[in-house]
């Protein structure tokens, strides 16, 4: 199964209201997240998978979801441009299949996937 590696944190509002799956965490570099089989969503809102409790991040955020044997990263309502591995995302498509050592930034906090 993938994982989802945070590999810097440049600040949170509140990190101890951050959840992954319902489940308090601290978010550390290398802090590790098994990325579900289907999908993960990742926002302000506890209604995501994973919450990042900041003002930066929106309400729902981003999802990752699986498309055959591939991961897909999409931006799905953030209100700035997305940055996926160091570029801003500024076409019309905000998705991005994911390889190993891609990062992306949410709140300030920088994740990589691994396994994928």
């Amino acid at each position: 199964m993938p994982f989802l590696v945070i590999v810097e944190v440049d600040g949170l509002s509140s990190p101890s209201d951050a959840k992954f799956l319902g489940q308090p965490y601290e978010p550390r570099v290398g802090t590790v997240f098994e990325l579900p089989a289907v999908e993960l969503r990742v926002g302000r809102r506890p209604g995501n998978d994973l919450v990042l409790p900041s003002l930066s991040v929106s309400s729902f955020h981003l999802r990752l979801f699986r498309v055959g044997d591939q991961y897909v990263y999409e931006d799905i309502g953030s209100r700035a441009t997305p940055i996926y591995h160091g570029e801003l995302m500024l076409s019309d498509s905000h998705r991005r299949v994911m390889k190993d050592g891609d990062t992306f930034n949410a709140a300030g906090i920088f994740f990589g996937p691994s396994g994928i």
